[in-house]
């Protein structure tokens, strides 16, 4: 309950790598004269699970992965991210901020980053050249769903795709000499993006 209370996430792998002093602060707390019981606690595999339940439902928090709590993330995620001017880190920190806000339970950073760096602007002329060219099936997708983001006589196109799926994009610009600002424009934003958890 500790770390929920304090990281907004149980601990993932094994309750005893808590520090020592951790736990006997928490047995004074508890009236537990033998601290070293606590050694005993993963004697039988599901007590941790069983026990991450109780708290979770006794104190209201949701797990990341529930559909509708996912969904109401990714929306806050994606509209942060249009209107607003931010870095990854940045938009990481505002994600962590809103499922904190709302009792969602953190999952691990590489997720939380795969989530956040998702969504990324490409420049118009960019967008208008792939669309003319030969693109995988994904690609394609990406290109297609985008959200076109007026910017004064030209445009970007807001697409959501994986960090792979841009990078895949951005190689196939590489023949672009007469857009060479945009696409080194692009592969700044590209370059930006996370490959494994945040920079």
């Amino acid at each position: 309950m500790c770390t929920v209370r304090y990281i907004d996430r149980f601990l993932p792998d094994d309750p005893l790598d808590a520090p020592w002093p951790v736990d006997e602060h928490l047995a004074a707390q508890l009236g537990i004269e033998d601290a070293s019981v606590v050694k005993r606690y993963t004697e039988r595999p599901k007590t941790a699970y069983e026990h991450a339940w109780e708290i979770r439902d006794a104190y209201e928090y949701r797990e990341y992965e529930d559909a509708e709590w996912s969904r109401r993330f990714r929306t806050f995620v994606h509209g942060r991210a249009w209107t607003h001017a931010e870095g990854p880190v940045a938009l990481f920190n505002q994600a962590v901020g809103w499922l904190r806000r709302h009792r969602v339970l953190l999952p691990g950073v590489s997720v939380l980053a795969r989530q956040v760096s998702e969504v990324l602007d490409m420049p118009g002329k960019i967008a208008d050249f792939l669309r003319a060219t030969d693109l995988d099936p994904a690609e394609r997708a990406t290109l297609v769903q985008g959200v076109t983001v007026r910017r004064g006589q030209g445009y970007t196109l807001r697409i959501t795709a994986a960090p792979a799926v841009h990078r895949q994009l951005l190689d196939g610009t590489a023949a672009v000499p007469a857009q060479r600002k945009a696409r080194r424009e692009y592969e700044n934003r590209v370059n930006a993006l996370p490959t494994a958890g945040l920079r």
